[in-house]
């Protein structure tokens, strides 16, 4: 059994939980970089970390934090982490990522490790098999008094989620995060049992059924059929840049539309575009998608989006890297199902 917390990354956090963290440890530590081609350098403190931000947080490369003064023939034996960055390619599999928790936890008393994918959802993990250190480095993380900057210290705003783990880490996890594939959009739907009780779809962009008819041939595609639901949610951002936002919910009829839906956005420009369960309170989640769409990451709103709906799929969640999709879903089982049907076709970035 080990003991996990994720974390969202800011300069904020980097620059002070960690720090406060690393300078109580009465025993060594170690700091390791890892680059493309798995050369480790040693880092003789944290500020060569905290210095060089972007390179780290922006996933330029890999690097460990563990307990202990490991040799270098002690940190050759570190397994490859899952995670990508601008010229590690490693392939992300849910065994893989249950191996290096493991791995973590069996061998040093702590561990932090970079997770996830910037920019939106670039984070870390802390690891132990002690639950107590686990909850300390919770509690630095979100201690005001400990924190540079007030403002961003909220625990609502790094933390993403905490899990005690009996087996794997895979069988609990609530999110997936993963490139996405076009092509396989519709098995999201399958997974879901959508044909039962279809999505909503919220978006800031307006779509009108008759463009969606038409398709790359020129045809009339006659199974696209949706309904647009009356619930406006608008957000105001008159103070900060003069406009009001307007979101639109949509209802389709079948699993063609939902493809369909699915792929036109990569040709659009658009901040919000998620599906949610269809038996959703939608009165319910307003306030949410609202804080969702100004929020940096989604990932930083996980557990109140599992306490407004059973599931969210969102698509191009990233600002830069368009093909980034989440899903977030209260039942584990369902995601591993989704990670098999497209195993082959998409590429698993992480799991929270």
């Amino acid at each position: 059994m080990y003991y996990i917390a994720f974390f969202i990354v800011n300069k904020t956090l980097i620059d002070s939980p960690i720090q406060f963290w690393l300078n109580e440890q009465t025993k060594l530590y170690t700091l390791i970089q890892i680059d493309e081609s798995q050369n480790q350098y040693f880092l003789s403190s944290l500020d060569d970390l905290t210095s060089n931000f972007d390179k780290f947080f922006g996933y330029e490369c890999q690097w460990y934090i563990c307990s202990g003064n490991l040799d270098r023939f002690s940190a050759a034996q570190l397994p490859e982490l899952p995670v990508v960055t601008i010229k590690q390619f490693p392939l992300i599999s849910l065994d893989k990522i249950d191996f290096t928790l493991q791995y973590f936890a069996d061998n040093y008393q702590w561990s932090i490790l970079p997770w996830g994918r910037g920019p939106r959802c670039s984070s870390f993990v802390f690891i132990s098999k002690d639950a107590s250190l686990r909850d300390q480095f919770i509690e630095i993380s979100n201690n005001p008094s400990k924190v540079e900057d007030q403002k961003t210290s909220s625990c609502n705003k790094i933390l993403i989620s905490i899990y005690d783990v009996f087996s794997k880490f895979s069988e609990v996890a609530k999110a997936l995060l993963f490139q996405e594939d076009i092509d396989t959009i519709g098995e999201t739907w399958d997974a879901f049992k959508c044909d039962i009780n279809p999505p909503y779809l919220i978006s800031d962009i307006l779509f009108n059924e008759e463009t969606l008819l038409i398709t790359s041939t020129g045809d009339i595609d006659k199974d696209i059929k949706f309904t647009k639901i009356n619930h406006p949610i608008s957000i105001d951002l008159l103070e900060a840049y003069g406009l009001v936002v307007n979101l639109y919910i949509y209802r389709p009829n079948n699993k063609r539309t939902f493809e369909a839906l699915s792929e036109l956005i990569y040709g659009l420009d658009t901040h919000l575009f998620v599906w949610i369960d269809g038996h959703t309170n939608l009165n319910l989640i307003t306030d949410l998608i609202s804080k969702i769409y100004l929020s940096n990451s989604d990932l930083t709103h996980l557990s109140d989006i599992l306490k407004c709906t059973q599931w969210m799929y969102g698509l191009r969640r990233d600002v830069f890297e368009i093909f980034t999709s989440i899903i977030i879903c209260n039942n584990n089982t369902i995601l591993q199902e989704i990670d098999a049907f497209r195993s082959d076709s998409y590429h698993l970035l992480g799991c929270f």
